[in-house]
């Protein structure tokens, strides 16, 4: 039971850590230069260099039950966002995401991005990877996805 424990803990100092030092990486180093254009990043809707990460609608409520620890991001407008989100969601819309990202935090926290339908949360999330916040991931399907399979909708 002791190795556990202190297998635990070292786990946790480790991660700690290591979110200390890219805190303190990203408060000394430039940040990325992102060209202000039509579409979030400079990225064309369709054009995509590789796709970015996804998960699934059960993925993520295994996640919500499991009470593991992630940033939930919707993207869609303040209007939509009050009209039902997932329970839990911070809101910064689409085209805020360049200059208003640096709210998420920590580079090396899991970002779980998600608009409507799926296809914007793609490119906002190949935007965050390509800021540093390498474990993003996009809501395949969106929230319409979430909402057919039955997932809770918040209005507070």
């Amino acid at each position: 039971m002791k190795r556990v424990s202190v297998a635990t803990i070292i786990i946790f100092l480790i991660f700690t850590f290591n979110c200390i030092l890219t805190e303190a990486d990203e408060k000394k180093a430039p940040q990325p230069v992102i060209p202000v254009g039509s579409s979030v990043g400079g990225f064309e809707k369709g054009v995509r260099e590789k796709e970015p990460s996804g998960i699934t609608v059960t993925e993520l409520m295994e996640k919500i039950k499991r009470n593991e620890r992630f940033v939930l991001l919707d993207i869609r407008t303040q209007d939509e966002f009050k009209q039902g989100h997932i329970k839990g969601a911070l809101s910064i819309p689409y085209d805020e995401i360049e200059t208003r990202y640096k709210e998420l935090g920590c580079r090396c926290k899991e970002i779980i991005v998600y608009c409507l339908k799926g296809e914007n949360s793609q490119l906002a999330t190949e935007f965050l990877i390509k800021s540093g916040f390498h474990r993003a991931k996009s809501l395949i399907g969106g929230i319409e996805a979430w909402k057919k399979a039955g997932g809770e909708i918040s209005r507070e």
